[in-house]
């Protein structure tokens, strides 16, 4: 059995690390085609549609791992979809029926792309609803193809819209819809019974009301800490055009790739865990987050510092406004990947109230200081700083929060926290001298000092950290 699982978290990790490359392709493809105008576009329409796509099920979907009979289980699931189904269907309607609605909340975006949008939110929702079913069981080969299924369905349909010269944003919709495939058939296979449930949805939001009261909320308010410079970026004040919006936009998306990859790979892995041991979940999950930070400082470190050569192989030529936004979110976004990976825990704690609040104030940070910096000095480095350093302290507040729960003592860590300085210091130190003495050789021997440091510190020693008396 317990081989058995082993070889299911292997398929998880190959999956995902598939799913991975499979990203970074695309984006390296995907932005050769398209002039950084187009995805400035694209991410502002993408601001307006992340919301109702993260509350599509009023995060019932999230409940669907705490269910503790198959009827339950359906029940949910059953809830979850009709739940789904009805602000699908809504959203694309009412953007039909009132088509002046997008006039002024986008640089190019019409009703008809937003009626569309919709399809994305329902495919999304569908996508969402079987990884928790996936999550609860352990079916982490079913978690891993659903990961992939998101960026290969995404490229593959943008390839399509793109040969027929359609929009970035069509595409994406396409490709939303592909990947939501296997989700469906999983849905099928395993997530409804013979029996009728044609109230579920009442029925469940009954049963788990602090998802809908307390979850809901945070989903909403957390995408909107997270696009808020999207938002914003789109006034008339802010001094963004649609060129540099894209090019944050990409930026972006180049500093989430260790998220993207991490947090796939441990998000269902720790919350399957904390269904089981609260407490031991989110004490490992912290004993992780520290080991993991400081691996990847040495590489950080180096992308900071070599961020024009990052971006040249990862989105082409054109792309030069996007190295000033990949070097002030790096930093924040590999930080972020705890914060990302861990907040599920606080549902499997019942402590969404605290996730809450603690996202209700990164949202306010964030939509005020980009507010500010637009009313000061209207500029995309403002909007960035803002994002960046929001971003920073939102995943310190998380990663405390979650050692807490984890009852955790931090005193075994101070080695791993000097390791973490020393190792980003002498690589940044290596970089500076050499760039000096051999200038064109800096960035190699810095890459390849990096690569030890991480491979080092990834075998690093410690007593494992005791926890606190209860």
């Amino acid at each position: 059995m317990e081989n058995s699982r082993a070889h299911a978290a292997l398929s998880l990790v190959v999956g995902t690390a598939g799913s991975f490359f499979i990203a970074m392709a695309s984006t390296a493809v995907v932005a050769r085609l398209y002039r950084p105008a187009a995805f400035g576009e694209f991410a502002e329409f993408m601001a307006w549609m992340a919301l109702p796509a993260a509350v599509g099920t009023l995060r019932i979907s999230d409940a669907i791992p705490l269910t503790k009979s198959s009827d339950a289980e359906h029940r949910t699931i059953q809830g979850a979809l009709e739940i789904l189904l009805l602000i699908a269907t809504l959203g694309g309607v009412i953007a039909i029926i009132i088509p002046g609605g997008s006039d002024g909340v986008s640089f190019t975006a019409t009703w008809w792309i937003f009626s569309l949008g919709f399809a994305f939110v329902a495919a999304s929702g569908i996508t969402r609803i079987a990884t928790m079913l996936a999550t609860k069981h352990g079916w982490f080969r079913w978690i891993a193809t659903l990961s992939t299924a998101l960026p290969l369905g995404t490229f593959i349909g943008q390839l399509i819209v793109w040969r027929f010269g359609g929009m970035l944003v069509e595409g994406f919709v396409l490709g939303a819809v592909l990947a939501a495939s296997p989700a469906v058939v999983l849905l099928l296979r395993h997530g409804t019974s013979g029996r009728a449930w044609p109230l579920a949805a009442r029925s469940v939001l009954a049963e788990y009301p602090e998802f809908a009261r307390l979850a809901v909320p945070f989903a909403a308010i957390d995408t909107l800490r997270a696009r808020a410079p999207y938002l914003i970026a789109g006034l008339p004040s802010s001094g963004v055009d649609a060129a540099q919006l894209g090019c944050l936009q990409q930026a972006d998306r180049v500093s989430g790739w260790p998220r993207m990859g991490l947090s796939a790979i441990l998000r269902p892995l720790f919350q399957h865990a904390a269904a089981r041991d609260h407490v031991r979940a989110a004490a490992q999950a912290t004993d992780i987050t520290v080991r993991m930070l400081v691996v990847a400082s040495g590489p950080v470190t180096w992308a900071v510092l070599n961020a024009p050569l990052v971006i040249r192989v990862a989105l082409g030529p054109g792309w030069e406004g996007a190295v000033m936004p990949l070097q002030l979110l790096l930093a924040p976004a590999v930080i972020f990947v705890a914060a990302d990976f861990t907040d599920r825990l606080f549902d499997m704690h019942r402590r969404q109230g605290v996730l809450l609040i603690i996202g209700l104030s990164a949202c306010i940070a964030t939509t005020v200081g980009s507010v500010l910096f637009t009313l000061i000095q209207p500029s995309l480095l403002g909007l960035v700083f803002s994002l960046g350093c929001v971003m920073l302290a939102y995943s310190i507040v998380a990663i405390f929060y979650i050692a807490k729960l984890g009852r955790v003592d931090w005193k075994p860590y101070a080695r791993l926290a000097l390791l973490l300085v020393l190792s980003a210091a002498l690589v940044a130190a290596v970089q500076v001298l050499f760039e000096y003495a051999a200038p064109s050789h800096g960035g190699s021997v810095s890459a390849l000092l990096a690569l030890l440091l991480a491979a080092l510190t990834w075998n690093v020693q410690l007593p494992k950290p005791p926890r606190r008396a209860v």
